[in-house]
């Protein structure tokens, strides 16, 4: 971000008739996009994020969402493309539903660092996550 903000200044702020100056401004932001892009300034700016777990968690229920958005297809009776026949619409939603329940739960536990256990894999969600719609 700051590389494109030096770069933008060098254009917009700094006089026409200076361009050799125009032209030092504009390299120091490419080194400056360049660092970011190599990742040195995780050196200096280390990562504050403290709850991966719960980001961890909020994925997972982004996932069933899209679970969720499939099995209210599914109950649609013109819909072709809802997922595979050999379960109930209703008792889909219900597992999708009960799913969402559980993940609510566990990232209201997840309020600390580290007191989210690990939620299910996209394999253990059901069988109708690769269904169709992708889990990513």
């Amino acid at each position: 971000m700051l590389g494109v903000l030096t770069i933008f200044a060098a254009v917009l702020l700094v006089p026409a008739d200076r361009v050799q100056l125009q032209i030092m401004v504009v390299l120091a932001g490419i080194l400056a996009l360049e660092a970011g892009i190599w990742g040195l300034p995780q050196q200096f700016m280390p990562n504050d994020r403290q709850f991966t777990d719960l980001r961890a968690e909020g994925e997972y229920f982004t996932d069933l969402i899209r679970n969720l958005n499939q099995a209210a297809r599914a109950l649609e009776p013109d819909i072709s493309d809802a997922g595979p026949s050999h379960e109930e619409p209703e008792a889909r939603l219900k597992e999708v539903l009960a799913q969402m329940h559980e993940s609510v739960d566990r990232m209201g536990r997840g309020r600390r660092k580290g007191d989210l256990r690990t939620p299910p894999t996209e394999s253990g969600l059901s069988s109708f996550v690769t269904s169709g719609v992708s889990a990513s």
